[in-house]
């Protein structure tokens, strides 16, 4: 989730693209996916994954995975 390529990302990127697009904020599923792989490769997305532990768990377990 920091703009690395890889399998891992094009999933997390489908399936957050497909949330967008059912969400109703993208037209379409591919301007959904678009939409997820800029959150990627701009950092945006890990920000938010830390904020939402930061606010409702333990960073230090997010930690021991990334």
């Amino acid at each position: 989730m920091q703009g690395e390529r890889s399998r891992g990302r094009d999933i997390i990127a489908m399936n957050s693209g497909a949330a967008v697009y059912v969400s109703g904020q993208a037209r379409t599923l591919a301007e959904g996916m678009m939409m997820a792989e800029e959150a990627l490769d701009s950092g945006k997305a890990m920000q938010t994954l830390k904020r939402m532990v930061d606010m409702n768990g333990d960073p230090a377990k997010l930690e021991r995975f990334l």
